[in-house]
């Protein structure tokens, strides 16, 4: 039995070249006009954008230079698991949830028969 090389199904570069998302497209095309010096028809055509509309997204990438091509996500607080749990004793809305709880008598089931 031989054995063949390996077929790659997909091109990795393909990610690269032919971006999905609108925003991977617009930074591909912006890089590749910005770094790479490409003409701006040349890059307007090869990543499906007019070349007026490509002329603004230059122009608003130039008067915005941190668009959110790349977005952050907030971190929750760390909380340390030998720290206690917040006292909500002392809140009053909590004591007043707590007395409204004890005043509240179960209800009896009611016979099925």
């Amino acid at each position: 039995m031989a054995f063949r090389e390996p077929v790659n199904i997909t091109d990795p570069s393909n990610f690269f070249l032919q971006p999905a998302l609108p925003k991977q497209r617009q930074y591909e095309a912006l890089r590749t006009y910005f770094v790479e010096g490409r003409p701006s028809q040349e890059v307007a055509r090869a990543y499906g954008y007019s070349p007026g509309a490509f002329r603004v997204l230059c122009h608003s990438f130039c008067h915005d230079p941190q668009p959110a091509f790349f977005l952050t996500t907030a971190q929750a607080p760390a909380l340390s698991p030998k720290s206690p749990p917040p006292d909500l004793s002392s809140s009053p809305s909590a004591n007043k949830t707590i007395r409204s709880m004890k005043s509240v008598k179960p209800s009896k089931p009611k016979n099925s028969l």
